[in-house]
């Protein structure tokens, strides 16, 4: 890790453990950033840091000027910064900081947050009585926490620091995040400004004033907080999540949306959550696999949580596809598969969909995809056993649109075959011929192979 000293302005690097404290800076990159080789150049020309100019502007030498004095100010001796820490020339090296970034700005001292959008006003005059009421266009606490300065609540919810995907990790990572308007005064922390953060990023409290708690948030969830934010390479809006879940992988810029499908494999290899399946949005029907297309199909979950509702065996990523048992009563697909070419099946999802209208601790609808599986076109495998007919299930899977299930209700025919009503969160309603919520006698794990999507 490459840090910037506050006093003298010097690089220094530190490996393992023998790390300063330090202090991060979070902002978008802006026009005449100073890179890690113009720093290496033009350093030569400087005393210190403090013979830059002070035009506290977008200008990259006059944040890292204002970096180190907040630093100095608090004590601290070394600054991170994305632009000059880091030699972006080295792949090898750019990779070890995208994979470490999440850690690094968790072990911050402090992350100092420029708005450069942002305007300070000392005339500013309170209109609302709590921070976050509506007011005329102007909201601030009655009695703020020291330090906190009036700003239009509006324009600081528009920043576009609210859109991009690195900025994410940058809120959630760091225990203190200070807000800094675009000359550089205080607006507030996290915690000071946290309804009206709550409200642009639509992340809960606890997992933005506690950064230990994050990872107990639902895959699904943490994928939503991202969705509708923007990386300037395609790529990254993949790669600036790494941390948030925990894993690592190589960097392909190159590769396009296919960064994301990679990154839900890795969150796979390593987690059972299968909340990461329970995507749906507007991308959806250009997707063919189990996986979502891209970050904008979470842009619709709501508050999909982890809940044991179905034994499942461990599912994988295999050459073949994604691997995953559905529980399925063997003598009906056997019977149906007499009289038609595809079954209709719904695939429960051991995970729940917590609508507003729940109350805390209640059980939410149960969250399931509806799956068609399709008879080879030769007939049943020449056993007719549904054991035996795997390879045929696993080439024939296809996915309709995902529904939260808000109820079942099970029902019969006059053959005395057993069918359930599934009524989705659109109103709509549909037949499944064959699905089984609980473990009966005759039901029995089968394995099929989902489509990637790649």
């Amino acid at each position: 890790m490459r840090l910037l000293n506050a006093k003298d302005a010097t690089l220094k690097e530190f490996i393992g453990s023998n790390i300063p404290k330090y202090a991060v800076i979070s902002h978008r990159w802006g026009e005449k950033e100073i890179s890690y080789q113009d720093f290496i150049e033009e350093r030569k020309s400087l005393n210190d840091i403090e013979s830059v100019s002070p035009d506290w502007g977008t200008n990259g030498w006059a944040k890292i000027n204002a970096a180190c004095r907040l630093a100095r100010e608090r004590d601290l001796e070394w600054v991170w910064l994305d632009t000059c820490c880091i030699d972006k020339r080295s792949s090898a090296e750019l990779s070890e900081a995208i994979n470490s970034m999440f850690d690094w700005y968790q072990r911050s001292e402090s992350c100092y947050v420029f708005l450069p959008d942002v305007d300070y006003n000392a005339e500013t005059v309170a209109r609302a009585d709590v921070f976050g009421e509506e007011g005329e266009g102007m909201a601030r606490m009655r009695d703020p926490p020291t330090g906190l300065l009036p700003f239009d609540q509006d324009v600081f919810m528009k920043s576009v620091w609210f859109d991009r995907a690195w900025t994410l990790q940058e809120l959630l990572a760091p225990n203190d995040v200070r807000f800094f308007s675009t000359s550089w005064k205080f607006l507030g922390n996290k915690n000071d400004l946290r309804p009206a953060i709550r409200q642009v990023t639509r992340i809960p409290d606890i997992f933005i004033t506690s950064n230990d708690m994050i990872h107990k948030a639902s895959v699904a969830e943490r994928m939503k907080w991202a969705s509708n934010r923007q990386a300037t390479r395609l790529e990254d809006n993949a790669y600036s999540l790494l941390g948030l879940f925990g894993v690592n992988m190589p960097l392909l810029y190159g590769e396009g949306n296919r960064a994301f499908l990679r990154l839900q494999t890795e969150i796979i290899r390593i987690s059972d959550d299968e909340t990461i399946f329970g995507w749906s949005g507007k991308s959806y029907y250009h997707a063919n696999g189990l996986l979502a297309p891209d970050l904008a199909a979470f842009s619709a979950v709501t508050d999909l949580r982890r809940q044991h509702l179905v034994p499942r065996q461990h599912y994988e990523v295999t050459n073949k596809g994604i691997r995953i048992t559905l529980l399925l009563r063997e003598h009906l697909l056997e019977q149906a598969f007499t009289k038609s070419a595809e079954v209709r099946v719904l695939m429960l999802l051991n995970c729940a969909d917590y609508l507003p209208a729940y109350g805390p601790g209640e059980e939410g609808p149960s969250f399931g995809i509806l799956v068609v599986l399709r008879r080879d076109m030769r007939g049943l495998h020449r056993d007719s056993k549904l054991r035996q007919m795997q390879p045929v299930l696993g080439d024939r899977i296809s996915l309709r649109p995902i529904k939260s299930v808000k109820r079942t209700v099970e029902t019969t025919n006059e053959n005395g075959d057993t069918y359930w009503v599934v009524r989705g969160n659109d109103g709509s309603m549909g037949f499944c011929d064959l699905v089984s919520p609980a473990i009966e006698e005759d039901a029995i794990n089968v394995p099929v192979y989902f489509s990637t999507g790649w």
